[in-house]
């Protein structure tokens, strides 16, 4: 069996296998990707997504939430449907596994809770059924868009459950920075002396008694955008740690705050009351004090919501 795997591989692969050949060949044998004949050799059970939007901006990508009633290994595929054409699309496209807070809305980023990618090479782990997870697709090429499949490989008898995640309705975003020189690089609770510093900013949510929104962090070391655009396909560390605090709108009273990390991005999902009181404020800092660096502050609702510094 081992054998025959290796050899079927090695067929789907063959340049004199293109185009209509290598569609007859791959339909015959039930597949969509050549990958798939060696994890045939381990994990049985097969789950297709067969997902509408690939685009080159990942924010646009059709998304989804995966759980499993039970433990089980795993190998995660992403497959382009143009597969046939001769671009070489395997290096072009990409899917983030990451663990969700939610699970019901497009994940803000993926550089929080990634716990690994598929692209060349299967992601491989585990999933857990107490866990919900989001799969991140994206193309780094306009010629690789369109419809694609995630094929989810796991053990016998381990079915996975899957839904698209939906954008949020609404959104607003504030641009800030840490500044010595402008006195707002107070950094964290840590250094009570110089916290309050830091920039305020007061959001105003729509009142309803289960009002649910994120929050989203984003910092850009030294205004510098080309760091952005080297990390855009990874998860990598910054050398900042950078978080937030989200108080009532007084700032008498810290109803969450985030960790603080080494992260590009960092967000917080909600659910609040806020049928009577609407109005939070968030100070977004760096761990340390004197720290500095540009950032943005995002909110996102499925009502109207706004933000502005206080």
């Amino acid at each position: 069996q081992s054998t025959g795997n290796v050899m079927v591989w090695e067929v789907a692969q063959s340049e004199k296998t293109e185009g209509p050949a290598r569609r007859a060949f791959m339909e015959a044998l039930d597949a969509h990707d050549f990958r798939e004949f060696m994890i045939r050799r381990k994990l049985k059970e097969r789950t297709i997504i067969k997902a509408p939007k690939l685009k080159k901006d990942w924010k646009q990508c059709t998304q989804y939430s995966l759980t499993v009633k039970k433990a089980t290994k795993t190998k995660i595929l992403i497959v382009w449907k143009g597969a046939n054409t001769k671009v070489e699309w395997i290096k072009k496209i990409g899917l983030f596994v990451a663990k969700s807070e939610e699970g019901i809305h497009r994940e803000p980023s993926f550089q929080q809770g990634s716990i690994g990618i598929a692209s060349q090479k299967p992601f491989e782990g585990e999933l857990d059924p107490d866990e919900v997870y989001s799969l991140i697709p994206y193309s780094k090429s306009e010629e690789v868009e369109g419809e694609f499949y995630i094929i989810i490989y796991t053990q016998p008898s381990v079915q996975v459950q899957f839904k698209e995640l939906i954008p949020w309705k609404y959104s607003d975003s504030v641009d800030g920075e840490w500044s010595k020189k402008k006195n707002t690089s107070g950094g964290c609770q840590n250094f009570p002396d110089s916290w309050e510093k830091n920039k305020f900013y007061e959001v105003t949510l729509p009142q309803d008694p289960k009002c649910k929104f994120c929050i989203l962090l984003s910092q850009v070391p030294n205004g510098d955008h080309t760091v952005l655009a080297a990390s855009e396909y990874q998860v990598v560390p910054f050398n900042i740690n950078i978080g937030f605090y989200i108080y009532d709108r007084g700032v008498t009273k810290v109803i969450e705050q985030t960790k603080w990390l080494s992260s590009r991005d960092i967000f917080h999902h909600m659910t609040m009351d806020t049928s009577k009181r609407n109005h939070i404020t968030v100070i977004p800092t760096t761990f340390n004090p004197g720290e500095e660096s540009p950032f943005k502050l995002t909110v996102f609702c499925d009502k109207e919501v706004s933000i502005r510094e206080k």
